[in-house]
C-alpha cells in the first residue's frame, strides 16, 4: 500500500511544481486537474473538491482575461441552460438535491466547454495546461495498470484509509461487503479502474479520452512527455478490460487517420495509406477473433442480459413523463424492485446515457445534449476542411473521434450523460488544439472579441 501513498505524493507535488513553474496556466491546469478527480474527494455530504473550488477557479480566470475576450460558444450556452433546468427539475424530483447538485456541475461544463473559443493565443496555453494535468493522468493510469497486475494492491487500496478519503465511506464500505458491484471486481484481477474510479468502464472512457488528447498535443507540439502519457494511457484502457473501450481504442485513431487523410483528397499516395494501415488491422483483427472472438462474444452475451432488463425498465419509467423526465433519484426508486425481482444489483444505473437523460431530464434536456454533442462535431468537421496546417486538421480529427467514442461508450456502458466532468479536460483540451491556426467560430457563436488580432479574420 506503501506504494500508492508515494505515487499520489508524486502527482501532487508534480502538479504543485508544474503550477509555480507556470504561473500563467496553473489556474486552469489546477481546474481541469480536478475535474479529473472529481467526483472523487468528498469535502462533506454531497459536495466534491471540484463543486466547491471549480466556481471560484473559474472566477479567477474570467478576472485575468476580463480584458482579453469574451466568448459565450453555444455548446456552453446550451449547457447553462441544462442547468437551469435541471435546478428546475429539483420541484418534482425524488431527489432534490441530487438535481441541484447535477445543475451546478452543468454550470462548471458550461464554463469548461466555452474555454477553446476564450483563450488568447490558444497554441501557447494548450502545452502548459496539459502539463500541468499529466500527473493526475498518469496517476490514474499506472494506478490502473498496477491494480490488473496486482490485484492484492488494489484490495489494499480499498482497505486502507486513503479510499475514504478518495472515495465516500459509505461506497468503501459497500464495495468492501460486496453490497455494491462496483465493477472492478476486487482482487481477482479481472478488472481494474485505478485510483480515481471503482469503475473500469468510467476509467477505460477517461483515459481513452486522455489517449487522443495527448496524441494530439504530441503530433502538435511534438512534446516527447505527451507521447509516453499517451501509450501509458492506452495501456491502462487495455488494463480496465473493457469491451467498448478495448474496442474504441483500435478504432478511434483509425478513423481519425482516415479522417485527416481524406482532407488531401482521393490520390494515389493516400489510398495506398489508408490501405496501409486497414489491411494489416484487418489481418490482426481476423487473427484476434480466432484466437478470444468466442470469450468475447460469451462475455457481450454475459453483460447484455442484464442490459436487456434495465433498459425495459428504463423505457417504461421514461413513459411516465416524457417531455420533462421524472428527475433526479426516480431511477433508484423505480429500478429497486426489479433488481429485488430479477437478482441484478440494485446499484446498476441505466447503461445509456440517452436514458439516463431522458428519466431525468425528460426530452427537454436530451435534445440540449445531444446538441452539444453535435455542434462540438459540426464544428470541428468545419475545422477539418478550413485547418491551414496538418496538425489542425488531425487534431479536429481527434476531436470528432473523441466525441464518437463518448457516443459509442455511453450508449451500453454507465458513464452517464457524456461521462460529464472527468472527460471535458481532454475534450476541451483537443478543442483547443482544433482551434490553434483556425478561425471558425461554432455554430451561433455569440463572442464579443472571442479571437486575439492574427484569429479575428473569420474565412
Amino acid at each position: 500500500m506503501w506504494i500508492i501513498w508515494i505515487l499520489c505524493a508524486l502527482a501532487i507535488i508534480s502538479t504543485v511544481a508544474l503550477a509555480v513553474i507556470d504561473r500563467r496556466d496553473s489556474t486552469i491546469g489546477a481546474w481541469f486537474a480536478l475535474a479529473l478527480i472529481n467526483p472523487f474527494i468528498t469535502v462533506v455530504k454531497g459536495v466534491t473538491a471540484l463543486r466547491a473550488f471549480s466556481l471560484a477557479l473559474f472566477a479567477i480566470v474570467g478576472v485575468r482575461d476580463r480584458n482579453r475576450s469574451l466568448a459565450l460558444s453555444a455548446p456552453a450556452i446550451i449547457m447553462f441552460g441544462l442547468a437551469i433546468w435541471s435546478a428546475i427539475t429539483a420541484l418534482w424530483s425524488p431527489d432534490p438535491a441530487a438535481a441541484l447538485t447535477r445543475a451546478l456541475e452543468w454550470i462548471i461544463a458550461s464554463a469548461m466547454l466555452g474555454l477553446p473559443w476564450v483563450l488568447q493565443n490558444p497554441l501557447d496555453r494548450v502545452g502548459g495546461i496539459a502539463k500541468i494535468l499529466t500527473p493526475v493522468t498518469l496517476l490514474a493510469a499506472i494506478t490502473t495498470i498496477m491494480f490488473r497486475i496486482l490485484p492484492s494492491i488494489e484490495r489494499a487500496f480499498f482497505e486502507s484509509s486513503l479510499a475514504q478519503i478518495m472515495f465516500s465511506p459509505k461506497l468503501v464500505e459497500d464495495v468492501r461487503s460486496g453490497r455494491v458491484e462496483a465493477n472492478v471486481l476486487l482482487g481477482d484481477g479481472n478488472k481494474a479502474g485505478g485510483i480515481l474510479s471503482s469503475n473500469a468502464n468510467r476509467t477505460s472512457l477517461i483515459l481513452g479520452l486522455a489517449t487522443l488528447a495527448y496524441l494530439g498535443i504530441f503530433v502538435y507540439l511534438k512534446h516527447r512527455y505527451a507521447l509516453i502519457t499517451a501509450l501509458i494511457s492506452a495501456a491502462a484502457v487495455v488494463a480496465t478490460n473493457s469491451k467498448t473501450g478495448i474496442v474504441m481504442l483500435a478504432i478511434a485513431p483509425i478513423l481519425a487517420f482516415i479522417l485527416w487523410r481524406s482532407t488531401q483528397g482521393l490520390t494515389r499516395k493516400n489510398l495506398a495509406a489508408v490501405a496501409g494501415v486497414l489491411v494489416p488491422l484487418a489481418i490482426i483483427a481476423g487473427v484476434g477473433l480466432t484466437l478470444f472472438g468466442s470469450r468475447f462474444i460469451a462475455a457481450s452475451a454475459e453483460t447484455l442480459e442484464p442490459r436487456k432488463a434495465i433498459w425495459a425498465t428504463a423505457f417504461e419509467l421514461i413513459g411516465q413523463n416524457p417531455v420533462f423526465g421524472s428527475g433526479a433519484g426516480s431511477w433508484e426508486l423505480f429500478w429497486a424492485p426489479v433488481s429485488e425481482k430479477t437478482g441484478f444489483s440494485a446499484a446498476y444505473p441505466p447503461h445509456n446515457f440517452l436514458l439516463r437523460s431522458m428519466i431525468d431530464l425528460g426530452a427537454i434536456g436530451t435534445v440540449g445534449i445531444i446538441a452539444v454533442i453535435v455542434l462540438f462535431m459540426w464544428t470541428a468537421f468545419k475545422q477539418l476542411r478550413s485547418s491551414t496546417s496538418h496538425a489542425g486538421r488531425i487534431a479536429a480529427a481527434l476531436v470528432i473521434a473523441s466525441w464518437l467514442w463518448v457516443v459509442v461508450h455511453g450508449l451500453g456502458d454507465n458513464t452517464e450523460y457524456f461521462g460529464l466532468l472527468n472527460n471535458l479536460p481532454f475534450l476541451v483540451l483537443l478543442s483547443i488544439l482544433a482551434r490553434a491556426d483556425n478561425t471558425v467560430r461554432p455554430v451561433l457563436d455569440l463572442s464579443v472579441r472571442a479571437f486575439p488580432p492574427q484569429l479575428s479574420r473569420v474565412r
